[in-house]
């Protein structure tokens, strides 16, 4: 008979491909499985990428990225500064004159 076929993608012709990029949480996560740093899924934050080129390495896992004027899609290297640990961006964000208490 007449049977319902599903078709079959490759990536690129999926209608639910979005360039290999997803938004989480706010953040861009970019499509990378061979990264030391990706998720399960194979999704790595794009502002830890665009660090590491910056830096010609990988980030150690304790150095923190933070986006200089808080947007979290803002991922230009010039928004960017590289923090050694949390506790330092911590710091940022508790600053009297940062009291908002966003993350980025």
């Amino acid at each position: 008979g007449n049977r319902l076929v599903k078709p079959q993608y490759g990536k690129n012709q999926n209608p639910k491909w979005r360039g290999g990029y997803v938004i989480r949480k706010g953040y861009r996560y970019v499509f990378n499985p061979l990264h030391p740093s990706a998720t399960k899924k194979g999704y790595v934050l794009e502002h830890r990428l665009v660090a590491e080129k910056v830096l010609s390495r990988f980030l150690k896992k304790k150095e923190v990225v933070h986006h200089l004027n808080h947007n979290k899609l803002d991922n230009r290297a010039s928004n960017l500064a590289i923090l050694s640990s949390l506790t330092e961006h911590n710091r940022i964000h508790n600053h009297p004159r940062n009291r908002k208490g966003r993350y980025c």
